[in-house]
């Protein structure tokens, strides 16, 4: 697979992972998804930052494969498709977030790997 494919993979990916993160830190959407469990804050702020560290990440990659001419724009165009998607599944799936988040962050993690060894 050509490396600007997995590099833009990758930063959908961290999109993601990054919003599904952010949106599980607030407490209102992580009990749509976990009804019984306790949201505490410590686990609220590791979400926090750990989306923000994704959606860096992201912007990382976009500005690696396009340079900051055009790699900031096309974050904002993943930024938001990512978004989208989040918002479809906090509506009508909210147990599904997490996974999404979670398979993600796996996915970005490897089209990386596989960039770097490539």
């Amino acid at each position: 697979m050509p490396m600007r494919t997995l590099l833009s993979i990758a930063g959908f990916a961290w999109a993601c992972a990054g919003c599904a993160a952010l949106s599980m830190a607030i407490g209102r959407y992580y009990h749509r998804a976990f009804p019984a469990a306790p949201h505490p804050p410590a686990r609220a702020l590791l979400l926090r930052i750990i989306g923000w560290a994704s959606l860096a990440a992201s912007l990382l990659v976009c500005t690696a494969l396009f340079g900051w001419g055009v790699g900031p724009t096309l974050w904002l165009g993943i930024l938001m498709v990512a978004t989208i998607g989040i918002v479809l599944l906090l509506t009508y799936a909210p147990r599904w977030v997490a996974r999404w988040g979670i398979a993600s962050g796996i996915v970005g993690v490897l089209c990386n790997i596989a960039v770097a060894l490539a």
